[in-house]
Formats: structure tokens, sequence, C-alpha cells
């Protein structure tokens, strides 16, 4: 997606989550600095892993290990921040990870240390996670923002992890992608805590972005599309 066309969504998301822009980009503009010069990656790079080619997305989801390992894959494997791990721990290295740094990054940088592509996700909330991380990457590496790209941060379009990765397949061409992992309703948590309003929100927003897309090619493995998106 055009940065273009997204913008109208971003805007209606800063609205309704009170979203900092200047923060935003101020974020995009520090991790295009912080960022390894050698690790940034062509988006040439990126398409040949997409275009054409059956993509599995995988959320973070609760039943995440249990259905990848009963639906052996052949294709491109996209991990949606979290989801990371549990592929690592499942002996699956996925061949994208899509994060805003935000869930156990160590096994993200891990495997990006084995070739697993990492398309970090820079907002105005991640500053500190952007400053700690970014200069470790020993990998492949793409930045996006959600505000205003630039030659070296860009917009697919797409606002949590889990979205922003199938925008990713989407605008890149895939020939299907398969969301597998993926609960609408109630947000990961390693904490324990009750999500929080905010984050509710985002699964909503999630779930409105991915159905905006109306893909005809997108399919689920086990929990299936929002009833929102019954036409």
């Amino acid at each position: 997606m055009e940065y273009s066309t997204w913008q109208p969504y971003y805007e209606q998301i800063v609205a309704d989550l009170h979203l900092d822009v200047a923060a935003d980009t101020q974020a995009a503009l520090e991790a295009a600095k912080l960022a390894p010069r050698a690790q940034l990656a062509s988006i040439g790079r990126l398409s040949a892993l997409i275009f054409d080619r059956r993509v599995l997305v995988c959320g973070d989801g609760p039943a995440l290990r249990q259905e990848v390992t009963e639906h052996p894959f052949s294709g491109t494997r996209i991990a949606a921040d979290g989801a990371t791990s549990t592929l690592m721990t499942a002996g699956i290295r996925p061949e994208i990870i899509v994060t805003d740094l935000d869930g156990r990054v160590e096994d993200q940088l891990q495997a990006n240390g084995q070739g697993s592509l990492l398309v970090v996700h820079a907002h105005g909330d991640n500053l500190p996670a952007l400053r700690r991380y970014l200069p470790k990457v020993a990998g492949p590496l793409l930045l996006t923002t959600q505000t205003q790209p630039s030659e070296e941060v860009h917009n697919f379009g797409g606002f949590t992890d889990g979205d922003r990765a199938v925008f990713l397949a989407d605008h890149f061409g895939a020939a299907t992608i398969t969301l597998v992992g993926f609960d609408f309703t109630t947000p990961s948590s390693s904490s324990g805590k009750t999500p929080s309003e905010r984050k509710l929100r985002k699964l909503t927003w999630a779930a409105v972005l991915i159905g905006m897309l109306q893909l005809d090619n997108l399919a689920f493995i086990g929990e299936g599309p929002p009833q929102s998106w019954a036409r």
C-alpha cells in the first residue's frame, strides 16, 4: 500500500488512540540514524521473499505452536514480533520478522543473525527499544514507520505487528496469504496482567485494517476471520 492510501487510516488511528504524530516522526528519524548501515537490506531482497510465493503470517496467539506443527508449510513465513519466540522454540526460523521490538527481542536478534530479515517498526512509544536494540542488529534489516516514509524508512501500511505483516505480504504480491495464531479479541501478554483498553482497541484496528484490504487470497489456520468481515 502506498502512503497516500494509508494516510487517511493513520489519521483515524491517531484520533482514536491519541497518538503523537511528532513522536512517530522523530522515532523514524532516529531509527535511520541508529541502524547499522551495513545491515540495511534492499527492497528487492524483501520482494524476492514474497512476490508470487505462498506466505504464512504467524501471530502470537496461544495456539500458534500447535497449529504450525500440525500444518506443515512450504513458503515464506513472516513472524509478527512475539511469534518469533514460539517458532524458534519449535525449531522453525521465519524468513521475515515484523516487529516493534516489544517481544523477546533476543530471540528475534538470534533469528536475524541466522538470516531472518528483520523489519523493525519505529513509532513514538518504542524509542528506548530502538536505541537499545538497533545497534545490535547483525543480520539483514529494514526499517518501517506508520507516518511519512523516507528513502531509508518505509511505509507499506498497517499498524500492529500482525496487520503490518499482512500489509507487507499484500504490498509485495504474495500468491496466497495464510494467517495462523491470530486472535483479534485477546491481546497476548507475557506479564499476565489484564489487557488495557488501549491494547484491545489496537486489536480492533488490526481486524479492521486487514478486513479493509478485502483480500481474495487470504486464508486462516485455526481461528477464522472476525464476524465483522462477513459480507
